[in-house]
Parts: structure tokens; sequence; C-alpha cells
């Protein structure tokens, strides 16, 4: 006796086999997700012990980057149109391009109060919605376009910020 496709069985053993199908396949589903957490910790014993027997390459070569210290910056900016008061509050450091020799560097600790005005104009003019990002990468792009804009090279790479905080009241 066959059945049109939308019409179902309603004979006992057409039970049954669904049931022990689902259970097979549950099975089966069980024992590969076992099979592949249990080949996790060996496989990860390898790759420390490929990792342990060659050194990186790339980290002897990576070279140390200098860093130029800013300083803590405690901003306090007050917006009457919008009603808001928003309190910043962090350290800024430069990670400066490898090609920066040490004179270099030391000339530059002259225009520390110059970098600390850009970097105030910089958050200054910041968007509320450039502090919300996780990474602060908009900010970041702002400062070095500024910093940028006041050197003939291009000797600072990168914003690095610490304890970085933000509040608006």
């Amino acid at each position: 006796m066959t059945l049109p496709h939308n019409q179902t069985s309603r004979h006992p053993r057409h039970w049954f086999w669904t049931v022990r199908q689902r259970t097979i396949r549950t099975l089966l589903v069980l024992v590969a997700c076992c099979g592949a957490w249990l080949c996790q910790p060996a496989q990860a014993q390898q790759n420390k012990q490929s990792t342990q027997e060659t050194p990186s390459e790339d980290v002897e070569a990576e070279q140390v980057r200098l860093t130029y210290d800013l300083g803590r910056f405690e901003i306090r900016e007050i917006r009457p149109t919008r009603n808001e008061t928003t309190n910043i509050n962090f350290e800024a450091y430069f990670a400066m391009s490898p090609e920066v020799s040490k004179q270099d560097f030391k000339k530059l600790k002259h225009w520390k109060h110059r970098f600390r005005d850009q970097v105030i104009i910089a958050v200054r003019t910041a968007q509320t919605k450039d502090f919300h990002e996780p990474q602060l990468l908009r900010l970041r792009r702002i400062i070095l376009f500024r910093v940028g804009r006041m050197m003939r090279e291009a000797l600072v790479e990168d914003v690095l910020f610490s304890e970085f905080t933000f509040s608006m009241e």
C-alpha cells in the first residue's frame, strides 16, 4: 500500500523507525563531536612542539620601536547646545617608525607641547560616537593626520592610549 506524500502512515512500526533513525543520527553526531573534541588536545600539543622546535624568525627580525610619551590628558568639554559635559582621561604615546634614529628622537623632545596641543584639538573636534569605538580608530586617524601635518616626514606610525576613560554627564 502506497500513501501519497502528504499523508503519513499510522502504522506503529512507522513511528518506531523514525525514532530509531533519529536516535542513530543523534548518536553519530555525538560520536563525531567527541572524536573532534578528543583530537583537539593532540593537535594543540603537536603545534606546541613544532613551535618549540623551530624559533620564530619574525621575532628576531622585529625591532623594538621607540615610543614618545605625551603624558596624561584630562579633558573636560562642555557642549551647552547639546546639554552635555564630557570627561575624557587617558595617557597617550606615539609609536615611532623604525626609521627614526635616536638623534631624531631627541630633536623631537622639544615638540612635546606642540604634540599635546594637536592631541587636545583632535579630541575636542572628534564626535561623541568616535569615543565609543573599541579601538578608537577614528580618533587615532585624526591625531595622526594633525601630527603628520606638523612634520616634514612621517615619523609617527601609530597612536597608543592607556587608561582611556570617557564619561558623559
